[in-house]
């Protein structure tokens, strides 16, 4: 694999919210514990 791997815009912007969805998630647990 010598290329570099694109990501179009839309797999970035998934994997973003995704992230962010994620991350919401642990602060909210951590809160509650």
């Amino acid at each position: 694999m010598s290329q570099p791997m694109e990501l179009s815009l839309e797999q970035r912007f998934s994997i973003r919210s995704f992230e962010t969805q994620v991350e919401k998630m642990s602060r909210e647990q951590a809160q509650e514990v």
